[in-house]
């Protein structure tokens, strides 16, 4: 069994809880197939206490908090992550979109307050 209708069937993770692939494996498939992030999430800080540097689940965990429209949390997350794995190009690419959706949005704030409220 695998997953049915949105539901986690945990025969993979019961019967074999420490493999990591699996684990992967079925968080993709609730992002990408389900949109069940919560599940996904659980599936990544499975993986992640069993390897706490796991690269794939590090910088998917960022993802799902950049799906949530959660940017700060994605930026720190990436952070984190670019600091365990200077070396992966993606993970700054990453890290530098979050950076600018942030920026923009400060931008925009700032920008509404100066038009909003003029300084004498």
């Amino acid at each position: 069994m695998l997953i049915c209708n949105g539901l986690e069937i945990s025969y993979w993770t019961t019967h074999h809880p420490g493999h990591i692939n699996g684990l992967i494996l079925l968080a993709d498939i609730n992002v990408n197939h389900l949109k069940n992030l919560d599940v996904a999430e659980e599936c990544y800080r499975k993986v992640l206490k069993i390897d706490p540097v796991n690269q794939k689940a590090l910088h998917n965990l960022c993802v799902l908090h950049f799906e949530r429209q959660d940017f700060a949390m994605a930026e720190r997350c990436l952070t984190h992550t670019l600091s365990l794995h200077p070396t992966v190009p993606y993970i700054r690419q990453h890290l530098q979109v979050v950076r600018n959706i942030l920026k923009q949005d400060s931008d925009s704030v700032f920008g509404h307050m100066a038009a909003s409220h003029p300084v004498s």
